[in-house]
């Protein structure tokens, strides 16, 4: 799933004027490190080539949940 919210006022350090990203990343169970590692350095390339945002004002915030629901039950 992918929700996209341009045109959002975000700042970062004060700065509104440029462009940057919030990237988040809901994961059912948990990962090791090192792939999220890997995934937000692809991520972050591959955002950053598609968009006008910098790498570095791409920020990406994980979320590991142990349970999830669909259609009308929990995984």
């Amino acid at each position: 799933m992918v929700n996209l919210s341009d045109g959002c006022e975000m700042a970062f350090k004060g700065d509104s004027d440029t462009p940057c990203a919030i990237i988040e990343v809901k994961i059912f169970g948990k990962a090791q490190s090192t792939y999220y590692d890997k995934f937000t350095e692809k991520m972050t390339e591959a955002f950053a080539a598609l968009s006008n945002v910098s790498p570095d004002r791409v920020y990406i915030r994980y979320d590991e949940c142990s349970l999830w629901g669909w259609n009308g039950e929990n995984f």
